[in-house]
């Protein structure tokens, strides 16, 4: 449970990331649309990535069964982590509420 818990905000610190690169990058609107799907990639290839590695490196530990994204405690710890992200952006840089946002919707879009 602790290995899950330390892996929670891997999924926002990726959108965040995401989300801060596009913004550095695109010049204007047109570019950050036309980035963005990239991006996206990016992230889930990073995100698959490291959960596939975490998985085989922690296999046998009996830590966890499987490490699905959005799913059982990992799927948990991401949401509270994105809400946290929500709540600190509210009060901080409202301009950037739009990034936890997005977090939260991806997790609650993923299967299953």
């Amino acid at each position: 449970m602790v290995a899950a818990a330390a892996m929670a905000p891997v999924g926002l610190w990726m959108s965040s990331f995401r989300a801060s690169a596009l913004r550095s990058t695109a010049v204007n609107d047109e570019e950050l649309n036309t980035l963005a799907p990239f991006a996206a990639e990016w992230e889930a290839q990073a995100r698959s990535a490291f959960l596939s590695a975490y998985a085989q490196a922690t296999q046998g530990a009996g830590l966890h069964e499987a490490l699905d994204a959005g799913q059982g405690l990992l799927g948990l710890f991401e949401l509270e982590k994105a809400l946290y992200e929500l709540r600190y952006e509210l009060n901080n840089r409202p301009d950037w509420v739009r990034i936890p946002l997005q977090g939260i919707l991806g997790i609650l879009q993923m299967p299953g």
